[in-house]
């Protein structure tokens, strides 16, 4: 809570989000009035995303000047998160495989097959994935994603429930690693 408000409060963040356990929003909340009695904070419980709340809620969490947003796990997944970015990363490594297989015509026929492969595969899944985002983004036009809502800083209580980013390999699939990462990340 000292840490969001005092990089609010020293400009370099403007908005900040705060994310935690649904169990402990209202806590949060206290302790947050307690610290700063004067912060311009929104609580977003899960009562405030049905499905008759959650554009007005969106909106509000956009246009707000708040200090800090507060919101449950539950209610932070529901955002929904744009794919601009995302489709971009892929085509970034797109062009990485492209310039892998130019790099593979030097080494022998045997190892550069075997590389081919895994990188044509690759390469075939992440332009799946471009179209998918693609058209995923024109699904969310009319939606207030989490992009627009311009948090500058995201805090996570317990952020062990976001890990498993997935790793970049040349290697493929390696044995007892997950390369795949989760649903949350």
């Amino acid at each position: 809570i000292a840490a969001a408000h005092e990089m609010f409060l020293r400009r370099s963040n403007f908005k900040n989000m705060i994310v935690v356990p649904n169990s402990i929003l209202a806590q949060w909340a206290i302790d947050y009035k307690l610290l700063y009695p004067d912060a311009n904070v929104l609580v977003v419980a899960p009562q405030d995303f049905t499905p008759q709340q959650k554009a007005q809620t969106l909106v509000k969490m956009r246009d707000g000047n708040y200090e800090s947003i507060l919101i449950s796990y539950s209610t932070f997944e529901m955002i929904e998160s744009g794919f601009i970015q995302a489709e971009k990363d892929a085509k970034n490594k797109v062009e990485i495989i492209d310039k892998a297989l130019q790099n593979n015509m030097l080494k022998k026929v045997k190892i550069r097959n075997k590389l081919n492969g895994l990188l044509q595969k690759e390469k075939s899944d992440l332009l799946t994935t471009i179209q998918e985002y693609h058209k995923k983004q024109k699904e969310l036009e009319n939606t207030v994603t989490f992009e627009d809502l311009s948090i500058t800083a995201l805090f996570i209580d317990e952020a062990h429930n976001y890990k498993n980013l997935p790793l970049e390999s040349s290697l493929g699939q390696i044995k007892g690693i997950n390369v795949e990462g989760s649903q949350k990340c």
